[in-house]
């Protein structure tokens, strides 16, 4: 968590006006995996409000597997559209998933 912190210090993750990818720059995690945010009311990220913050771990075992399914999530978390559906659509963490596999496999 320090090294994630590290890199937020050196810039901002937010990479849209909706979402921020936080990460660290070192594969130090024992897993790769992610943790999700939705809010529906954007919350103060650095210079920018965001609905949803998407707190990413690498190992550096799981990088390369992982990689094909984080493009497909950075793609649609790019799209302003599908991250508006996704923060309206989602009432609950299965809601969620589901619309989220959707969107990246549309």
């Amino acid at each position: 968590m320090d090294a994630a912190l590290d890199r937020e210090r050196m810039s901002s993750t937010a990479f849209t006006d909706s979402v921020a990818v936080p990460h660290s720059m070192l594969m130090t995690a024992n897993s790769t995996a992610i943790a999700i945010a939705v809010n529906e009311t954007p919350v103060p990220w650095g210079e920018n409000r965001v609905n949803v913050i998407a707190l990413v771990a690498f190992s550096n075992a799981g990088r390369s597997s992982f990689q094909t399914i984080f493009d497909q999530f950075v793609e649609v978390f790019s799209d302003h559209d599908d991250v508006q559906q996704l923060i309206k659509g989602s009432l609950t963490f299965t809601s969620f998933i589901e619309e989220l596999v959707h969107l990246m496999d549309s």
